[in-house]
């Protein structure tokens, strides 16, 4: 009896069905959206700390930080999750979440290395927050 599913050589990967695609990417905006919330606070706390372009920390800042941050993270996570996927297959979920997951943290460490985090100026003697013990 024919199957519905696809099959596929083993040296060409699994079949990703077309509605894991969307699918892959919802998951991938939304968590980037609370990603790039997250790294938008913490720079903007910093700026505020040491006293570094505080004017800019209005509307521009999200006007301008939010689409790169959430376009950005958002296609490479997308992407990625969605090439693993293709790779390893949609049994094991975990392998395509870890690696999205760590793109999202290379991502937040460029957008804070961009941004001139960790900062030490007149305002802010050392790199360390005042929390820190």
């Amino acid at each position: 009896m024919p199957s519905d599913h696809p099959t596929a050589h083993p040296s060409q990967g699994h079949p990703l069905p077309t509605s894991q695609v969307p699918a892959t990417f919802l998951l991938a905006a939304t968590t980037s959206l609370v990603a790039s919330i997250a790294e938008m606070r913490q720079v903007a706390q910093v700026w505020l700390a040491c006293e570094r372009d505080s004017a800019g920390m209005g509307f521009g800042f999200l006007l301008f930080h939010l689409p790169v941050l959430l376009l950005g993270q958002t296609l490479a996570v997308g992407a990625l999750a969605s090439a693993v996927l293709m790779l390893v297959g949609p049994r094991p979920v975990a392998v395509p979440l870890a690696v999205g997951l760590a793109v999202l943290v290379g991502c937040a460490f460029a957008y804070f290395h961009v941004n001139g985090l960790p900062m030490a100026n007149e305002f802010c003697r050392t790199t360390q927050p005042t929390w820190w013990p």
